[in-house]
C-alpha cells in the first residue's frame, strides 16, 4: 500500500510493519513537536498554527489506526470508545496493545487480504493471495518492543526535561 492510502484512506489493512513505517514514524515526531509548540509558546498566532497542525494530522492518526484496527479484524468504529469518558484509558490501553503489538488476522477477513501475505505473494509473483502458507520473513515483535521501549524513554526524559524547566522559570 503507498504511503498517501495509508495516511488518508480508511479502506483495507496495514501490517504492523507499515503502521511504524509509514504511519507512526511520520506522525509522532510531528505530534510531539506540536504539543511541545503549544503548551510552550505564549505568543497567540504560534498556538493558533499548532492547533490547526493538530486538527489536520487527526485525519492521517485515525485512518492508520483503523486500518490497524481492520487488520485484527475489529471495525474502526471500535476507536470511537476512546470517547467514552474513564472507559477510554481502559479502552485506549487495550487498543495500543492490539495495534502495537498482536499481528493481524492470518490470511483474509472482511476488510481484505492480509497485508503480510499480499508482500510475499507480490515478492515472488503469486497471484492468488491465500495460495501460499504464510512466512515470516523476520522476528517483528521483539523490534517493535524495542522501538517502543526507546520511544518511551524518550518520552519520558521529554517529559522531566519541561518539568525541570517549568521549575527554573
Amino acid at each position: 500500500m503507498k504511503i498517501g492510502q495509508v495516511l488518508f484512506s480508511f479502506q483495507g489493512r496495514i501490517s504492523r510493519h507499515d503502521y511504524w513505517l509509514k504511519g507512526f514514524l511520520i506522525l509522532f515526531p510531528l505530534g510531539l513537536s506540536n504539543v511541545i509548540t503549544l503548551f510552550r509558546v505564549n505568543e497567540p498566532g504560534e498556538r493558533i498554527l499548532a492547533m490547526v497542525i493538530g486538527i489536520v494530522a487527526l485525519w492521517p492518526s485515525l485512518a492508520i489506526l483503523v486500518k490497524r484496527l481492520h487488520d485484527r479484524n475489529r471495525s474502526g468504529w471500535f476507536a470511537a470508545t476512546l470517547l467514552i469518558p474513564i472507559a477510554n484509558i481502559i479502552f485506549g490501553i487495550w487498543i495500543l496493545v492490539q495495534v502495537w503489538f498482536l499481528r493481524g488476522t492470518k490470511g483474509i477477513n472482511r476488510f481484505g487480504d492480509d497485508p503480510v501475505q499480499v508482500k510475499i505473494d507480490t515478492a515472488i509473483g503469486s497471484a492468488a493471495p491465500s495460495s501460499l502458507p504464510y512466512i515470516r520473513k523476520r522476528p517483528v515483535g521483539v523490534s517493535v518492543v524495542g522501538f517502543a521501549l526507546i520511544v518511551l524513554s524518550a518520552i519520558r526524559l521529554l517529559i522531566v526535561f519541561i518539568l525541570k524547566t517549568d521549575d527554573n522559570t
